[in-house]
C-alpha cells in the first residue's frame, strides 16, 4: 500500500461520503461501510458517523415523546373508565376512537 493507494482510497471515501449526502438519508453510513476495508481509518468517516449518531438520538427523542404521549393518553382513559365504571355506566365503544 503505497502513499498513492492511500490516496485513491481517501477520494473513494471522499466520493462515498458526497453520494450519501445526495442520496437525502436513503441510505446511510452504515450502509457503505462494510464496502470498505478494514484498514480504512474511522478517521475518514467520523464526520459522517457523527452526524448519523445525531440523527439517531434525535429519532430515539421522538419516540420518548410518542410513548410518552401514548402512556399519559392510556393513563386518562384507564381514570375515564374506572370513573364511569363507579357510577355504575358502562363506556361506550365509540368514546375513544
Amino acid at each position: 500500500g503505497g502513499e498513492g493507494e492511500k490516496e485513491a482510497e481517501r477520494a473513494n471515501i471522499r466520493a462515498a461520503l458526497a453520494f450519501l449526502k445526495e442520496t437525502d438519508g436513503l441510505l446511510k453510513i452504515e450502509d457503505v461501510l462494510p464496502f470498505f476495508p478494514d484498514f480504512v481509518l474511522i478517521d475518514d468517516f467520523k464526520e459522517a458517523i457523527c452526524t448519523s449518531l445525531e440523527e439517531y438520538n434525535r429519532q430515539i427523542d421522538d419516540l420518548k415523546k410518542e410513548m410518552t404521549a401514548a402512556t399519559h393518553s392510556a393513563d386518562h382513559i384507564r381514570a375515564d373508565i374506572a370513573a364511569l365504571s363507579q357510577v355504575g355506566a358502562s363506556p361506550s365503544p365509540l368514546a375513544y376512537p
